[in-house]
């Protein structure tokens, strides 16, 4: 029971609680900017929420779409809240009292909010050449489209490069249960579902793009397509998002 030895041990521990008292601080402001950058984030997010209302409210109302096409159906899956792809319909009546069916699928520049600009655009500029202008002809309204993006951007002052990819189809229905169908692409193919040969075709469209500073310089001219479909037949309009 007796002591032999006594040993002291002497600490300073001014710098070790001097450095918690920094992590504390350090912690405080990291929860600071956390608060701060969800406050901000749920401004963006409601902002993009409502832009999407805004981008929703153009677009054709797929009940209207199913009166016209009646076995029709749309995937329509935006990445980042609002979308850089669209679909636009448009009804007209020819010259001889024929009636078209416009349909298209348009896949814009960018993602997101620069996507969703340019399909704002897209869509005016679509109802403006066909509702307005009454060209009927697919591959003339992509040569227009090709334009008017083009004056619209400014690209021929500036180094501006968005544009669209574009399925474009004009369905004229015969009383037989046929259709007369006029394709015209921009970088975007049409499959036509072949019912009596349980075969989809992939029919091609023109190596050229909407707008655009390549567009402008490229010497290929968009053409049109005719096919003649059954009333089993589908015909499949696609972004290259799916």
């Amino acid at each position: 029971g007796n002591v032999k030895m006594l040993i002291g041990i002497d600490s300073d521990i001014s710098k070790l609680k001097s450095a918690e008292r920094e992590i504390e601080e350090q912690k405080n402001t990291v929860e600071e900017k956390n608060t701060e950058l969800k406050f901000a984030l749920k401004d963006i997010t409601d902002s993009l929420n409502y832009a999407k209302y805004i981008q929703n409210a153009i677009l054709p109302p797929e009940k209207k779409l199913k009166e016209i096409l009646h076995d029709s159906f749309i995937y329509y899956q935006p990445r980042e809240i609002v979308s850089g792809d669209f679909y636009w319909y448009a009804n007209a009546k020819g010259e001889n009292n024929e009636e078209y069916i416009f349909i298209a699928v348009v896949d814009c520049t960018g993602h997101g909010v620069p996507g969703a600009f340019m399909s704002l655009i897209g869509n005016r500029i679509l109802n403006e050449i066909v509702n307005q202008k009454k060209i009927y002809n697919t591959a003339q309204i992509l040569e227009f489209l090709n334009v008017n993006i083009q004056l619209a951007l400014k690209q021929d002052q500036t180094d501006n490069n968005d544009g669209m990819d574009v399925c474009l189809c004009r369905i004229e229905k015969k009383k037989d249960n046929t259709a007369d169908v006029t394709y015209s692409g921009a970088k975007r193919p049409l499959y036509i579902w072949i019912n009596e040969e349980s075969k989809l075709v992939r029919h091609s469209g023109d190596r050229k793009s909407i707008g655009g500073i390549r567009a402008k310089r490229s010497k290929v001219s968009f053409t049109s397509n005719n096919y003649t479909i059954k009333k089993q037949d589908i015909l499949y309009l696609t972004s290259d998002g799916y």
